[in-house]
């Protein structure tokens, strides 16, 4: 079953959506460890802020290599992946934590 243009939008939107959450993840480990640098607070807050933004990066970096794969070889519509929204959710989270008084 061909996709409707639609579908392939959506499909494209997502792939574009996967990859700038990696970037943000990744932008938000490289902000934590200059706040770490800069500090050298040990908190708990900070090593969690850290091992969550790189496991989104991890997953959102894969999701999207994966639904690239999908949408340029295959005719299926990808079905929505939710664990990179989670993980980012709970980056931002911890990090309105950690850099709530920098």
């Amino acid at each position: 079953m061909a996709l409707h243009d639609i579908d392939r939008f959506r499909g494209w939107a997502l792939t574009a959506l996967y990859g700038s959450m990696a970037i943000l993840a990744v932008m938000l480990v490289f902000a934590t460890y200059q706040f770490w640098a800069s500090t050298g607070e040990n908190s708990v807050g900070v090593f969690l802020l850290a091992g969550s933004g790189v496991a989104a990066t991890l997953f959102s970096a894969i999701t999207c290599t994966r639904f690239l794969g999908i949408m340029r070889n295959s005719d299926e519509t990808p079905r929505l992946a939710l664990l990179p929204f989670f993980l980012m959710a709970v980056t931002l989270f911890l990090a309105s934590q950690v850099f709530v008084g920098a």
